[in-house]
């Protein structure tokens, strides 16, 4: 029997025990996964940290246990285990997504888009991660990236939105009052409503109300988009109309509206 150069045997003996050794890694990783479908989140850790021992470079294990930690809301370890990855180059839209979202949360704006921007770039058909950075935008005051933001997850979730709401008539009567169909829409009317806003302050008046109009369509109680709309009629010198609408607004809980009546509209009463 033909003996292996000694070097070729050692080759293969590390081959062997690298194979051995991603195939743990591997083997931690599924298990963790399945500790954590069952709830068991100590265990899964247990075997996360077991492939980091094995491969501390494993940039996937560290996104799962910022998971775990963004989970019980410990937002500042969860961040270092997502920026650790984040720095071995995993390249996953939800991984910039929740460091977008965590950056967010400590006011961290520049960072927060910062991430929200790279998101985009690996995946660019997702609504959330525009809205969110449209707001971002919206907040420091910079209306076209953010008008460019909400257009964009408008567009994205157009069909979506279709399949529950006619854009014309709204959604059916007898689901409209229905508070689960609410929750359902919100996510996707968020867009709308600070889109009507940035008409508003782009003297896009009837833009605004068009929003405004679709978007009390479909929520009826929606008292903030009351006090949008009633404050544009006013400026177009409607003051019954914006009367009307801060009424709305005052009996949905915007108490805005019951100054801007009691400034604008008692000599209409009277």
């Amino acid at each position: 029997m033909k003996t292996l150069p000694i070097s070729t045997s050692i080759i293969l003996l590390i081959f062997i025990i690298f194979v051995g050794c991603r195939a743990t890694i591997e083997d931690n990783i599924k298990k963790g996964d399945e500790m954590i479908s069952k709830s068991k989140i100590e265990k899964a850790l247990f075997y996360y940290n077991k492939a980091l021992e094995i491969d501390s470079t494993a940039s996937i294990v560290y996104s799962k246990i910022g998971n775990i930690h963004l989970n019980n809301n410990d937002t500042a370890q969860a961040l270092n285990y997502f920026l650790i990855a984040y720095n071995q180059k995993l390249n996953d839209y939800y991984l910039h997504y929740k460091i977008g979202n965590i950056y967010k949360s400590k006011k961290d704006t520049l960072n927060a888009i910062k991430h929200y921007t790279k998101a985009i770039e690996i995946n660019d058909k997702k609504s959330e991660v525009y809205v969110e950075r449209g707001i971002l935008n919206y907040y420091t005051k910079n209306y076209e990236l953010s008008l460019n933001d909400f257009n964009q997850a408008i567009t994205l979730d157009k069909t979506k939105l279709l399949v529950i709401v006619d854009e014309e008539k709204g959604i059916p009567k007898n689901i409209r009052g229905e508070e689960k169909v609410k929750e359902i829409l919100y996510p996707y009317i968020i867009p709308y409503a600070y889109r009507a806003k940035i008409k508003e302050i782009n003297k896009d008046y009837y833009g605004a109300i068009s929003d405004a109009d679709f978007i009390l369509t479909c929520i009826p109680d929606y008292g903030s988009i009351y006090f949008v709309r009633g404050n544009i009629y006013l400026i177009l010198g409607n003051t019954k109309k914006a009367c009307e609408d801060w009424s709305k607004a005052n009996d949905y809980g915007i108490k805005d509206g019951l100054k801007n009546i009691q400034s604008y509209c008692n000599s209409i009463n009277n």
